[in-house]
């Protein structure tokens, strides 16, 4: 049985951060979304209680970096934590600032 390098290295992607167009539910892009913070603060131990998921607008806490994954959006503070972690985490997590368009805007020729 022979089995190439690239393919173990395509699996294990796959295993991590699942298929590219998979469908999730709120509760399970939060569930994911809490492990990858929980793994960003093994090495920054200052970061806990400051980088926060919601699962709903209502549930955002006001004095902490917020990533609400029912919007996609996250509150934009750009302290040097949460640019830490979104640099960490790209392209893992796709993000944009709440009230802001989106990255690419399509413009009429």
């Amino acid at each position: 049985m022979h089995s190439s390098r690239h393919e173990q290295h395509d699996n294990n992607i796959s295993d991590k951060i699942g298929t590219q167009f998979e469908e999730r539910s709120v509760e399970q892009k939060a569930e994911k979304l809490q492990r990858l913070i929980d793994d960003f603060t093994v090495n920054h131990t200052d970061v806990e209680g400051k980088l926060t998921v919601a699962r709903s607008p209502n549930e955002r806490i006001s004095d902490t970096c917020w990533f609400d994954v029912s919007t996609r959006t996250y509150n934009k503070t750009l302290k040097p934590i949460e640019v830490a972690f979104l640099k960490s985490m790209v392209p893992l997590i796709k993000f944009i600032p709440e009230g802001e368009g989106p990255f690419i805007v399509v413009q009429n020729e």
